[in-house]
């Protein structure tokens, strides 16, 4: 209530001046490590209250709108799925919705290589949910978009190989699953240019081990 009096008293000048203020704040608040680290989380809680009031998801700047596909991952890493997958259809909806309009160049390519994030990791939320199919779809989808606007040798790009592949292994098509994989590694090893103990190459060798074995 408190809240809905303040906006109320202000111009759309002033709440549009408050709203930057308080994003500036959030990104400040970021904590340097990773979502997917546990000792970061109670940082990352302070800030995910105030990113649907603040209307975060209709923001310009790139950094906070990462906070937002940082928010999905989180859920996903906190195992909240079906959370994971409503805030997932809330942000496409107002991304969709910005990608429409005539941005310039540069801003849309910004916000085109943020929504291949998301909806990246709506597609490993789906297969943890088991929905396999709807999963490789999206990844399929992601794929393309991101060769295309960030190139074959892209981090994102070959991180979503590596997540189609989990689809395709899922889906019993092994063989498929198996030839990404492999080809992914050698991206990463041979022409990535981020060499053999980088994070990204590490996880597609873990990939291929946990196939062997398998």
């Amino acid at each position: 209530v408190v809240q809905a009096v303040v906006s109320e008293r202000l111009s759309e000048e002033d709440r549009e001046a408050v709203r930057q203020d308080v994003h500036r704040l959030l990104v400040a608040a970021r904590p340097e490590g990773d979502v997917t680290d546990p000792r970061m989380w109670p940082r990352y809680r302070l800030i995910w209250p105030h990113l649907t009031p603040s209307q975060a998801m209709w923001s310009a700047q790139h950094e906070v709108r990462d906070l937002l596909v940082e928010r999905i991952r989180y859920l996903r890493y906190r195992d909240d799925l079906e959370r994971g997958v409503r805030r997932t259809a809330e942000i496409e909806g107002a991304w969709r919705a910005m990608l429409s309009q005539d941005l310039p160049a540069e801003e849309a390519n910004s916000l085109h290589e943020q929504f291949f994030r998301l909806r990246f990791t709506l597609a490993n939320i789906l297969r943890d949910l088991g929905q396999f199919r709807q999963a490789r779809a999206v990844d399929e989808e992601v794929l393309q978009g991101q060769r295309e606007l960030l190139g074959p040798e892209h981090p994102h790009t070959l991180q979503t190989r590596s997540s189609l592949a989990a689809d395709l292994r899922a889906l019993g098509d092994f063989r498929a699953a198996l030839d990404l994989d492999l080809d992914t590694y050698q991206s990463w090893v041979e022409r990535s240019g981020f060499g053999d103990d980088y994070p990204g190459t590490l996880s597609a060798a873990h990939n291929l081990a946990l196939f062997y074995d398998g």
